[in-house]
């Protein structure tokens, strides 16, 4: 009886994802009618890897087995300014997606700003296209067959 409640709120679980993640992704469609695009400035743009250390999970090794994780970031960070209606503006937004591609700047390039139309100091450097948008979709691709698979599991144990 328990194993089915753990079921049932797995699925509940993974449907709320779904729908919050596919809204998502609707807002970032209709977001991107509204954005503009103009010429910016890079104030700053670092690439740098960061060590992070953590509890691990009980099954995990660790640094000296002490429970203790290691893993190693890749980061970028980067600070541009950029110019609407002669209001200058600064920002660090990279996407209004999940999934991107990386950059390669350094100080002083000009690349292209897209900003809101309706609210200028919002911003980004990489507006989503048709290609970066079916690739965030995966996620919701994966988890929709997840819950299938659950469901078909669920209606074949009920009829055992």
């Amino acid at each position: 009886m328990a194993k089915k409640s753990y079921i049932n709120v797995v699925l509940l679980l993974l449907k709320i994802v779904i729908v919050l993640y596919a809204f998502y992704m609707l807002m970032i469609l209709i977001s991107n009618n509204f954005l503009k695009k103009t010429d910016g400035e890079i104030l700053f743009f670092n690439v740098y890897q960061e060590h992070l250390i953590y509890p691990s999970a009980p099954f995990e090794g660790g640094l000296i087995s002490k429970g203790y994780t290691e893993r190693n970031f890749w980061r970028e960070d980067i600070y541009y300014k950029y110019t609407v209606d002669n209001i200058d503006y600064a920002n660090s937004r990279k996407s209004n997606v999940l999934i991107f591609p990386s950059f390669n700047y350094k100080y002083g390039d000009t690349l292209a700003i897209y900003y809101n139309i309706l609210i200028p100091k919002c911003s980004v450097i990489f507006k989503c296209n048709a290609v970066y948008f079916l690739i965030n979709l995966i996620p919701i691709i994966i988890l929709f067959i997840i819950v299938k698979v659950i469901e078909k599991y669920k209606q074949h144990r009920s009829v055992n």
